[in-house]
């Protein structure tokens, strides 16, 4: 729920700045909003399950289970991991480093930098 939270927040602060919700619409966010990129490239890797998460404890758990329990299935699940963290994987880096110049876009301010990084701390240790 943590990383919901995260997400939530950083769809947020992009809808405040260029007013639409639009991927397409969402480019060169590096170049605009450098701490925010680094919070959206943090996030993802937590997203993506790095160990000693939550996410990471959950997949492997999974994968173990499935293990004892049929072949097809593992594979169909590394499959679609995979996939998901692919297509996620390109989707952020587009709106991230797209060439797309937008005048007038404001960084974060640190109210919103503190309750992003805050979230992502609190996912490291539960």
């Amino acid at each position: 729920t943590t990383l919901s939270c995260v997400f939530f927040l950083i769809s947020d602060i992009l809808y405040k700045r260029y007013n639409t919700r639009c991927i397409l619409n969402l480019c060169g966010v590096y170049n605009n909003c450098s701490n925010l990129s680094i919070l959206i490239i943090f996030s993802v890797i937590f997203f993506n399950g790095i160990p000693l998460t939550l996410k990471f404890n959950l997949e492997t758990t999974i994968f173990l289970k499935l293990c004892n329990y049929d072949f097809f299935l593992l594979l169909l699940f590394l499959l679609v991991q995979i996939i998901f963290i692919i297509i996620f994987t390109k989707l952020i880096y587009y709106i991230l480093f797209n060439n797309r110049q937008y005048s007038k876009i404001i960084d974060i301010s640190i109210y919103e930098f503190l309750i992003i990084f805050s979230n992502l701390i609190i996912l490291i240790f539960i």
